[in-house]
């Protein structure tokens, strides 16, 4: 007779059916895992490129880009879409309306069972062309029948009638891959995305200087602005912006705790200087090379070595040597080195404001100057204008046919119409964090790039927008009219505005108000209205809900 262990023992010995069954099918599944992760490791990668070009228009008083009832639709009257933005009137160009679009084009060798997954983690997806999978957060084209990329195609009926005068009539002639669908194909996959985007530039100042700063995490690249004047057109151009969030400071890590904060645009005389030893020696021994921190950002300083052997800077420059080289006894090369950094002090203390605008620190912006006006009929007008944004475009990596494409859709954009404009190119990193995109097949190269135009950027249309809210009570109807007309075209700037409008005592304001509001899916909010006073409860013969103009409210 077995004890009690030996019996549990031996039950453990022997599993129950439904354990053998349960185990069986771990087992399966584990197998099937594998056998997936070997099958798509063996997978070869795919021998093509992608490229990804999209253009955000937003408004410096909102915080969407290409909102869905500010723009038409890009794509065919036959494509079903979301954008409820104006419509288009007979004959009217796409790029005179303004209609943001995303394209994807691919090159290089033919693939099969191609796989284009977008997601947007902040934004809706409102329309796309060809038809693939879509829901507001995610676009999708693949599935059955599979997606193909081929190098030609037999018969120019697989590819979809659209008008003769449409964009994607030149989209076409890109040289690119096809992609194929069954009996359907295409030479590129286009979508249209609204995104929670707040602008990423503010300006200040103006007319003629603007001081630029960069209000996002990222750093952007070819920064435009453009401003219309009587005269013709004047521009800018930046390469780059540095990011507000990094704001370096070459000289902040040598300086002590204790002491006053690093300045680059000190003259270097201050008394204060020798006593800073005793409190820089725990800090500046673990990090000799702060000392040429300074030598790699400041390019002029060349400029600064003939003023070294100056005898009048010797002894402040002897005084400084333990505090850059924090050694009791330094060396000749120290106090050559404390002598050059002294000089680069001095040098900038005089010159950094008119000669170094890039050194500028990145959340105070950097300041620049508009050129001379551009006349429309002047020789270099278009050198100085389009062919500059086609050859920053180039530089990134498109092909000629796209950056052909896009200027020709959106040259209007930069360098037409009254408003002051502002556009930059993001980073890849920004667009990827935006719209995370995956393709399969995975492809040798993927390139992505968004220009972002900031319209009615001017700082001082603040003031126009309150101008135009008092003319939509003038006395004569065509001047109500024009400043009904511009405060729809200016959309999001004029909202705040307008919402204040709605308490006006002056009744053709307060309706048109409204009325621009709503036609603009806004809802009319007064602000900076009191509660009606009542006694117990009774309101005047006038009164009516929040914001109702003209009520009489008895007041006790």
């Amino acid at each position: 007779m077995r004890s009690s262990g030996q019996l549990t023992l031996g039950r453990l010995r022997r599993p129950t059916a439904a354990c053998r069954a349960a185990a069986f099918g771990a087992w399966v599944c584990c197998a099937l895992l594998c056998c997936a992760a070997d099958v798509r490791a063996e997978q070869p990668k795919g021998k093509f490129e992608v490229h990804d070009l999209s253009l955000w228009i937003m408004e410096p008083g909102g915080q969407q880009a290409n909102l869905r009832t500010a723009y038409p639709s890009a794509l065919p009257p036959t494509v079903s879409s979301s954008r409820n933005g104006p419509a288009a009137k007979p004959g009217e160009a796409l790029v005179r309306r303004v209609a943001p679009i995303n394209l994807m084009t691919f090159h290089g060798s033919p693939a099969t069972n191609l796989d284009v997954d977008l997601r947007t983690k902040a934004g809706t997806f409102l329309a796309h062309w060809p038809a693939g999978e879509g829901l507001p957060n995610r676009l999708r084209w693949a599935g059955m029948p599979a997606l193909d990329l081929v190098e030609k195609i037999e018969d120019q009926g697989e590819l979809a009638y659209v008008d003769s005068d449409h964009w994607i009539h030149r989209a076409r002639a890109i040289e690119a891959l096809f992609v194929r669908r069954g009996a359907r194909s295409e030479r590129f996959l286009a979508y249209d995305v609204e995104l929670t985007l707040p602008a990423p530039i503010r300006l200040e100042g103006g007319p003629d200087k603007y001081t630029v700063i960069n209000i996002s995490g990222a750093t952007l690249h070819d920064v435009l602005i453009s401003r219309a004047t009587p005269q013709g057109r004047r521009i800018a151009w930046l390469d780059v912006l540095p990011a507000a969030s990094s704001t370096p400071k070459p000289a902040a890590p040598a300086e002590p705790p204790k002491a006053a904060p690093a300045d680059l645009f000190d003259d270097g005389k201050s008394p204060a200087a020798p006593a800073a030893p005793p409190t820089a020696k725990p800090a500046a021994e673990k990090d000799p090379s702060k000392d040429k921190a300074p030598k790699q950002d400041d390019k002029p300083a060349p400029a600064a070595a003939p003023a070294a052997a100056d005898p009048a800077a010797a002894a402040p420059a002897k005084a400084e040597a333990p505090v850059a080289a924090d050694k009791p006894a330094p060396t000749a090369e120290d106090e050559k080195r404390a002598k050059s950094r002294q000089q680069v002090e001095k040098f900038f203390s005089s010159n950094i404001k008119r000669k170094s605008p890039a050194a500028v620190s990145p959340g105070k912006g950097v300041e620049v100057t508009l050129s001379e006006p551009l006349a429309a009929d002047a020789a270099d007008t278009a050198a100085k204008t389009v062919a500059l944004l086609t050859e920053r475009l180039t530089r990134t990596g498109l092909t000629p046919g796209e950056v052909e494409l896009f200027v020709s859709n959106y040259r209007s954009l930069f360098f037409e119409g009254e408003d002051v404009v502002v556009a930059c190119r993001i980073g890849q990193g920004t667009i990827d964090e935006a719209i995370p995109l995956s393709v399969f097949p995975e492809p040798t190269k993927m390139l992505r790039v968004a220009m972002v135009v900031q319209r009615n950027a001017d700082p001082q249309l603040g003031n126009e927008v309150d101008r135009l809210v008092t003319q939509l009570g003038d006395a004569k109807f065509s001047a109500r009219e024009a400043a009904h007309k511009r405060l729809m075209e200016l959309g999001p700037l004029a909202f705040a505005t307008l919402n204040k409008a709605l308490n006006n005592a002056d009744q053709e304001i307060v309706i048109r108000a409204e009325r621009i509001l709503l036609f603009q899916n806004q809802t009319p909010t007064p602000q900076g209205q009191s509660k009606p006073a009542t006694t117990n409860g009774a309101v005047g013969a006038g009164g009516g809900g929040a914001g109702a103009a003209g009520a009489v409210i008895i007041k006790k």
